[in-house]
């Protein structure tokens, strides 16, 4: 009997042996277990974060673009002669039977046939040399046809009414011709003498945006 209970006890002592070790294996492996959980949800939160930071990234870049985009469709200087630029209208003509110098010269003008409008003002000039309307349009012809800088020269002796309005295209001739001092200055002319509000407010206008600080991003 004795011989039997030290058999039972040491099978019960091996079988309480095997009973451990299978515990501590279950234990490793919840333990390994976890820090495979722990392992993927640090990988996943990572790639979550990158992938927040990429969108953010592409917001920024789009917001960068954009902004650039429209700088340069606002402020660039040949969007700012676009937005401004108007062929000055008929002032002369009174579609009446009788048809003076001017008139006739106003008929090339109003049907863009400028190098002959530009011959038949510069004619009146020559007789009339005060003749300021003749002055102004020939001034107009002149950089209608491709003649900026001459158009420039000869607005800028125009005087009288027609002033402030030839010293608004004087300003715009200069912008596009990247004249960006000249303009303002001219455009300070305008606002200085104070003649006429119509070129007065327009002046203020362009002024202000080509003295705006978003023009260091025009490229």
């Amino acid at each position: 009997l004795k011989a039997t209970d030290s058999d039972f006890q040491t099978e019960f002592a091996v079988f309480e042996k095997a009973q451990m070790i299978l515990e501590l294996d279950a234990l490793r492996e919840l333990k390994e277990n976890a820090r495979k959980l722990d392992k993927e949800v640090y990988i996943a939160s990572k790639k979550t974060s990158y992938n927040w930071m990429k969108l953010a990234a592409s917001i920024l870049l789009l917001a960068v673009v954009g902004s650039l985009f429209y700088t340069q469709n606002t402020y660039s200087n040949e969007s700012l002669y676009q937005d401004n630029y108007a062929a000055a209208g008929d002032h002369i003509s009174d579609l009446g039977s009788g048809k003076t110098a001017l008139e006739s010269a106003m008929q090339f003008y109003n049907l863009k046939k400028y190098p002959e409008a530009i011959g038949a003002f510069e004619e009146i000039l020559s007789t009339e040399s005060k003749n300021q309307a003749a002055r102004f349009y020939l001034g107009q012809s002149q950089l209608l046809d491709n003649k900026s800088k001459t158009g420039i020269v000869t607005l800028q002796q125009v005087t009288g009414d027609y002033r402030p309005e030839a010293l608004w295209h004087v300003a715009l001739a200069q912008l596009q011709l990247d004249k960006e001092k000249a303009t303002i200055a001219t455009l300070s002319s305008i606002i200085e003498s104070n003649e006429d509000q119509t070129f007065v407010k327009k002046a203020k206008k362009l002024k202000a945006k080509l003295e705006s600080p978003l023009r260091k991003f025009v490229f």
